[in-house]
């Protein structure tokens, strides 16, 4: 014979009473043991009379599901421009779009002003190091150019999805995406 032990409403435990055994005649009610009931397993709830499995645990909706995705990718991409914005200091990071445009203006006029790039040139002549600084400008641009494509084609796949599943499947590909070269 099978008893059950409740934990509240809960099946804790179910336990095995040996046949002819004097603890047949007696349930130990007080310690929460009942009648085993034909089909009821730990973890099943009580409601009423009935048994049931408990309900699968919710999923947090959709929309909270695509902007974690979103949260999640954005490290990632930050990943493919770090080994270039790593060998700089912030600073000098936060300056590059002005000298970017100072250096345009001296390759278009070479005495046009650039307070900043006179600042940083030292020994070299204001024309070459406008040179380097778009030579750097253009190869960073590529890699920005990069990321940016694969961040628009993560964002689209995701607000894509129309399913759970569907995003499983989005952010499956996205992650391959960002880690292809």
């Amino acid at each position: 014979m099978q008893i059950m032990r409740l934990d509240g409403n809960a099946v804790v435990e179910i336990a095995e009473i040996p046949e002819g055994s004097e603890i047949v005649e007696f349930y130990p009610e007080a310690l929460g043991f009942v009648p085993w009931v034909e089909g009821v397993e730990v973890g099943h709830i009580k409601s009423g009379q009935t048994f049931a499995a408990p309900a699968s645990p919710a999923r947090p909706p959709l929309a909270a599901r695509k902007a974690d995705a979103m949260r999640m990718v954005i490290p990632k991409l930050d990943a493919i421009a770090a080994p270039v914005l790593s060998a700089y200091p912030v600073a000098e990071v936060a300056s590059w779009s002005l000298q970017e445009t100072e250096a345009r203006a001296v390759a278009a006029n070479a005495s046009s002003p650039a307070p900043l790039l006179d600042a940083l040139r030292g020994s070299a002549t204001k024309a070459a190091y406008a040179a380097r600084v778009l030579a750097k400008a253009e190869a960073f641009r590529a890699i920005l150019a990069g990321v940016k494509a694969k961040r628009d084609s993560a964002e689209a796949a995701i607000n894509g999805a129309a399913t759970h599943a569907a995003l499983d499947a989005a952010m499956e590909a996205v992650l391959a995406d960002i880690e292809a070269p």
